[in-house]
């Protein structure tokens, strides 16, 4: 799925790397990237975050210690909308480490 929202957004893999770090730039591909993999995965949908659909994912299927990282991300950031995905998605990402400071981004690409 990154492969392919990677190939779709003409992101640059650097600027994914640093992203992942915290450093995250205000570059359209960038955020076209993160739509597409939060699309994808059902993250967001019709300009907003699915916040159940996310809770219900990460209580079936994620390890305690990235719930504990995803939750207070989705309580937090769940009432950011925005009807440009990508936009929508470059907002959630950096809600999440307003929240979790330098914590990885909750999708490990």
């Amino acid at each position: 799925m990154a492969n392919m929202c990677i190939s779709s957004s003409g992101v640059q893999r650097s600027l994914i790397t640093k992203a992942m770090k915290g450093e995250i730039e205000d570059d359209r591909k960038l955020k076209c990237f993160f739509g597409c993999i939060m699309e994808a995965v059902q993250v967001t949908k019709n300009g907003r975050m699915q916040p159940e659909v996310l809770k219900r994912r990460a209580n079936a299927m994620l390890p305690k210690t990235m719930r504990e990282m995803i939750l207070p991300t989705v309580d937090s950031c769940s009432h950011i909308e925005n009807e440009d995905k990508c936009e929508l998605a470059y907002s959630i990402v950096k809600c999440h480490f307003s929240v979790n400071g330098k914590n990885p981004f909750f999708f490990n690409f």
